[in-house]
């Protein structure tokens, strides 16, 4: 009984010396675009991102003692989301919206949950932990 190998050999002989260098020719072409199709994973990665807000040292710091005015900053301006995350309802910052205020009289004290929202106008910040920048983040802004 034949096997369809042995028709194979019969037919178009072993994989010799030209198959080998065209196999090797194709695998040259090939690497180089997968590792390109691969990078996408790396270059459009999406990071948490918020409105940016005036900058909290010369507008609403001038006053507090401590050197984390900007994360206080925004955690007073800046609503909250609960989205779903895959396992849970988390909340995260909005990435659309700010709270309308004037930066230059707000208080810690100050309740501004109740205050009218407005859509990010002086672009984006990123959270920079995981990337320093991506494709994603460079096209926003």
């Amino acid at each position: 009984m034949l096997h369809f190998d042995d028709v194979l050999i019969h037919l178009l002989g072993e994989f010799g010396t030209y198959q080998q260098r065209c196999s090797f020719l194709i695998l040259l072409a090939v690497i180089p675009l997968g590792m390109d199709l691969f990078s996408v994973v790396f270059t459009m990665a999406e990071t948490v991102s918020w409105c940016k807000l005036p900058d909290p040292s010369t507008e609403w710091c001038g006053n507090l003692s401590t050197s984390n005015c900007a994360q206080i900053m925004k955690n007073l301006t800046i609503p909250k989301e609960a989205v779903y995350d895959g396992c849970d309802m988390v909340e995260i910052f909005s990435q659309c919206y700010r709270y309308d205020i004037n930066y230059g009289n707000i208080s810690l004290s100050a309740d501004i949950s109740n205050s009218s929202k407005v859509k990010c106008d002086n672009g984006y910040e990123y959270d920079t932990s995981r990337y320093k920048s991506t494709v994603a983040q460079q096209v926003r802004n």
